[in-house]
């Protein structure tokens, strides 16, 4: 049992962890699941000045394992959009506690790769007791330099 005031990081407690310890091996977990975005990479394919592919692959990772759900809109105007609605696709991943999964998303599918923009990534992760986590980024992603064209998405 422990009391906080707020606005005072007495001891640098708040910039550390807090653990709990259970005593027994059938405690009920109340804990959503946490996953987030380790690292993205982008790549892509052209012929001359005409873009024919663009990717992103996302590294995610998970504290434990969950189903995860996640969302990618397509290139915003303004991060603001996001409270008006935004279009996008979603994506599934079965994750584990343990590593890493890399999930690619087709950015010519998005809007991309013509002009720069940012996306907005929603993750909803739900474990087996039905606990669940949301996390939220914005990616910015850049103009591939010298493109005058693309493909349609595939």
């Amino acid at each position: 049992y422990f009391k906080f005031r707020r606005g005072v990081n007495l001891d640098d407690i708040e910039a550390s962890e807090t653990a709990a310890a259970m005593m027994t091996e059938d405690y009920a977990d109340w804990s959503a699941p946490t996953c987030d975005i380790v690292s993205w990479l982008t790549t892509w394919s052209h012929s001359s000045s005409k873009l024919l592919d663009y990717t992103m692959k996302l590294k995610v990772a998970c504290n434990k394992a969950a189903d995860l759900k996640i969302f990618i809109s397509s290139k915003l105007d303004d991060r603001d959009d996001i409270y008006n609605g935004v279009s996008g696709a979603y994506q599934s991943a079965k994750m584990s506690s343990a590593g890493e999964k890399e999930v690619e998303i087709n950015l010519l599918c998005r809007d991309f790769g013509l002009e720069a923009g940012d996306t907005w990534i929603s993750m909803t992760a739900t474990d087996s007791n039905k606990n669940e986590g949301k996390t939220s980024h914005f990616v910015s992603v850049p103009a591939v330099e010298g493109m005058t064209s693309a493909s349609k998405c595939r």
